[in-house]
């Protein structure tokens, strides 16, 4: 068995659904006359995966989905950017607001959210990972 080893750039990979969206199929088929003007007219159509760590509270879904919500700001000296609260939430259609499910008055005025992770797989006892 052969093994080849190459080394990539970050700029050299996109990533991209399993499965072409229409929009990546428009650009298969009508994107150019060469496979690589096609290739490229599709990668150009792709969906962009979420950006990972803390996102600006504007772009966070607002159709009930449970996601991690935080307030983040300076400290009281005015020196220290950082979390004051975070805890998984989502948005109420009921109440208008950011929910944890336990206070209807809503959470905080979160300013930044994040798909929740997923959950730990449970540890069985005696066996080690």
């Amino acid at each position: 068995m052969t093994t080849i080893t190459r080394t990539f750039d970050d700029a050299e990979w996109q990533l991209v659904p399993r499965i072409t969206t229409r929009e990546m199929d428009i650009g298969i088929s009508w994107g150019g006359y060469t496979t690589q003007e096609k290739w490229t007219a599709a990668l150009a159509a792709a969906p962009q995966p979420p950006e990972e760590g803390w996102l600006d509270i504007s772009t966070a879904p607002k159709d009930g989905t449970r996601i991690l919500l935080a307030r983040c700001g300076l400290n009281e000296a005015g020196e220290d950017f950082g979390i004051w609260w975070a805890c998984a939430g989502s948005w109420s259609a009921r109440w208008k607001n950011w929910n944890d499910g336990i206070e209807p008055c809503g959470l905080a005025d979160p300013n930044y959210w994040m798909p929740l992770p997923a959950p730990p797989k449970p540890i069985k006892e005696g066996v080690e990972t």
